[in-house]
């Protein structure tokens, strides 16, 4: 081969393995994949299939056996082929990404993309007999046909639709995504009418595929920025208005009865106010005893607030492990305004945490009134306030959560976290991390 071919499959291959690496960390690093981000993975797995065989075509190319016919043959054909399918891929990624942020949501200039990329295919693949797209000589050296500038028209003509609607939606994306967009759309448009002048090599997949790994390091920063909005918004959605509001009204009405507990009751509910803040720093993860210690807060000012109603029951086994931040206080809280409020007379609130094979677990009973669980996504602020926790269990500490629960018959939550969420005294690192 010659020293450009060898370059050429180098940059290739080395392409292919970094596309792979990082639809791996997407599919590795995140759950509950949207469709936008499943088809990048996708993208990223077809651009690598793509270098691949073009990196096949490069190597056999003017190999006279009968292997090097078939394999530039079969390669040439996959690499067009793939190209079509990796622009119609980035098309929908564009398509719903502007969708998603409020942007057109007309999906038919996807569909007309779609037409001529079928097009385009049906040339390949006409080509295989005629001869129309591109053909081969004596030596086995590709040469290209009329069909190939037909074809690369049509790649053009993708590119410009593409452009225009990032364009005309720009104010919809952030900063990252625009330029990204930008890259991805004018760099290969760029590079498209370079290659009808120059031959050897294929400047468009390569262009395709450094606009592809721009697109690749936007989605990751946004999905980062993302969470980390997340969790805030949960870690708020979770400190709920209402408690506020009670508490500031409990401490009112002591402070003319009995102003020594009400200065009592402000020392726990500015306690349970600043480390309510101080969770919100984006971590994922906190001591159990760090967790209780706001849970204790919040039940003495309930307890203020409900006297005799309530009581509270807790046979704390195990302390050294960790959970979500306000995971533990959402489910009390849960437990107190949706089951035992409702009951008439006092009920009970029980907290155990024990060992049993192994794992950890974590469960909050209550003799309140109780609900049909399978109507529970009808009931908004116990639905939210749970899925978030639920989802948080799942996807930090890879645990289970259950809830059972009859209507009259109070509520059982119950949390099972495997060993790998102990933590040893002072090591708080142990614990994996999964965003």
């Amino acid at each position: 081969m010659r020293s450009v071919d060898v370059a050429q499959v180098c940059m290739e291959a080395w392409g292919a393995l970094v596309c792979v690496m990082c639809a791996i960390i997407i599919i590795l690093y995140r759950t509950n994949i949207e469709k936008r981000g499943r088809t990048l993975i996708t993208a990223l797995f077809t651009n690598a299939f793509l270098l691949l065989f073009d990196s096949l075509a490069y190597i056999y190319r003017g190999n006279v056996s009968t292997l090097g016919w078939y394999m530039t043959r079969i390669s040439n054909l996959m690499v067009f082929v793939l190209e079509y399918a990796m622009l119609s891929l980035m098309a929908t990624y564009i398509y719903r990404m502007i969708k998603n942020r409020g942007g057109d949501s007309d999906f038919r200039w996807v569909k007309a993309i779609y037409i001529g990329h079928a097009f385009g295919v049906s040339l390949v693949l006409i080509s295989q007999f005629t001869g129309i797209y591109y053909a081969f000589d004596a030596t086995n050296h590709y040469y290209r046909n009329t069909g190939w500038y037909v074809g690369a028209g049509i790649m053009y003509l993708s590119f410009a639709i593409c452009a225009y609607k990032a364009v005309k939606n720009r104010r919809v994306l952030t900063t990252g995504e625009r330029h990204s967009m930008y890259l991805y759309i004018f760099f290969p448009m760029f590079t498209t009418v370079v290659q009808f002048f120059i031959y050897g090599i294929s400047f468009i997949n390569l262009a395709i595929t450094l606009s592809l790994l721009a697109i690749y390091v936007a989605y990751v920063v946004h999905q980062i920025y993302a969470h980390a909005d997340l969790q805030r918004n949960m870690l708020l959605g979770q400190m709920q208005p209402h408690f506020v509001y009670n508490s500031l009204a409990t401490i009112r009405s002591l402070i003319m009865e009995d102003p020594e507990l009400a200065v009592e009751s402000i020392d726990h509910f500015s306690s349970y106010l600043r480390g309510s803040v101080r969770l919100m720093d984006g971590q994922q993860l906190i001591p159990f005893e760090t967790e209780m210690e706001l849970v204790d807060h919040y039940l003495y000012m309930e307890k203020r607030r409900f006297g005799e109603k309530l009581h509270i029951e807790k046979s704390i086994s195990v302390v050294d492990f960790q959970v979500p931040p306000l995971s533990i206080q959402t489910l009390v809280e849960n437990a107190i305004r949706h089951g035992i409020r409702g009951r008439i007379g006092p009920g009970t609130l029980w907290i155990r945490t024990e060992e049993v094979d192994g794992r950890i677990h974590i469960i909050i009973e209550d003799d309140g009134v109780g609900f049909d669980v399978k109507k529970i996504k009808n009931q908004d602020g116990l639905h939210i306030g749970v899925e978030n926790t639920r989802r948080r269990i799942e996807t930090t500490l890879h645990g289970t959560f259950s809830i059972k629960s009859e209507i009259g018959n109070g509520t059982l939550v119950e949390i099972i976290l495997p060993m790998h969420a102990v933590t040893k005294r002072g090591d708080m690192d142990e614990v994996p991390h999964r965003g």
